[in-house]
């Protein structure tokens, strides 16, 4: 059996303009003035709690400040999970195939869990096996704890895995999988830096979630 995990932001899905959207009202609630929606870019890809500290001056980066900004961002964006964010082109289909081909998906995201559950519930019913957010004892990514959950929780239905591979937009991602000793594999469509993504050196790089496909098959 093959494993597959995919990162969700930038991988699976463009929801880069709802949480844009959240961080601008949280800060319009905050009396700062809105961000252009790709100065958000860089602040992605480590949760929501570094997402909302990042976002503020640096002088307000204290922890009732930033729990506060989290609270806005969060009472927001809970309402708004759907109103922009959609997936990539050709993802839907592929996760699909996958799944019906009999391999594994399993989700691992540095969202924290609730956001993450509904997601994929909206955009990918009855696809992943396992979803893994950001939740209370799970280190989040690049500590490869949600890899190692993902495996255990594989191997406890299907008993025998002999492949599992990452796939992932961030240098976060493919740092995951190395620290894993699993297959890294980098996605330049979505918001990391593609130099610092060449920079953490993945097993693969794939340029459209069309190649999702052809790599898993050869895997």
């Amino acid at each position: 059996m093959k494993l597959f995990l995919f990162d969700l932001d930038g991988t699976l899905i463009n929801s880069l303009p709802d949480l844009a959207a959240a961080c601008n009202d949280a800060r319009r609630q905050m009396s700062l003035p809105p961000l252009k929606v790709n100065d958000y870019l860089p602040m992605i890809g480590r949760g929501v709690l570094n997402l909302v500290t990042t976002m503020l001056p640096e002088q307000m980066r204290n922890d009732e400040t930033i729990q506060q900004a989290y609270d806005y961002f969060v009472s927001y964006y809970e309402q708004h999970l759907y109103t922009l964010t959609q997936p990539y082109p050709g993802i839907t289909q592929t996760l699909k195939q996958l799944r019906q081909e009999g391999y594994i998906l399993a989700l691992a995201s540095n969202k924290y869990q609730q956001a993450a559950q509904q997601l994929i519930d909206h955009f990918f019913p009855q696809t992943f096996h396992f979803v893994y957010g950001k939740r209370e004892g799970l280190a989040s990514k690049p500590d490869p704890m949600v890899v190692r959950h993902c495996v255990i929780q594989a191997l406890k239905a299907y008993r025998h895995i002999d492949q599992v591979a990452l796939f992932g937009d961030s240098y976060i991602d493919i740092q995951t999988a190395h620290n894993a000793n699993i297959t890294a594999v980098g996605c330049t469509w979505g918001y990391g830096e593609e130099s610092k993504l060449l920079a953490a050196k993945p097993h693969h790089i794939l340029h459209s979630p069309q190649q999702i496909y052809k790599l898993c098959k050869e895997l």
